[in-house]
């Protein structure tokens, strides 16, 4: 069975910081980490030939996170779809 990603050492432990930061509450320093890691991970994953469709399928998904103007409009577009749940999700956190 073939390795792909064998390199991702370093997005893994900057996956391991970013949980690290949202558990202490550092949300800002969190928010950087994760557009680092989004931004890195299809060069990551470029490796990983049988998953092909699934990588195309996660950059078109994480494109979102460089483009502040469609990320906020997403974000409202979802506030708005299920606000009551977004209430009872910030009450439970």
């Amino acid at each position: 069975m073939a390795v792909c990603a064998d390199d991702a050492e370093g997005e893994l432990l900057l996956a391991d910081k970013i949980v690290d930061e949202l558990n202490a509450g550092q949300k800002a320093k969190a928010s950087g980490d994760i557009a680092r890691f989004t931004a890195n991970l299809p060069q990551v994953l470029s490796d990983c030939e049988s998953m092909t469709d699934d990588v195309a399928r996660l950059q078109k998904y994480i494109s979102i996170f460089s483009d502040q103007t469609e990320l906020v409009s997403t974000i409202t577009k979802n506030i708005l779809k299920n606000p009551i749940g977004l209430v009872n999700d910030i009450k439970a956190f």
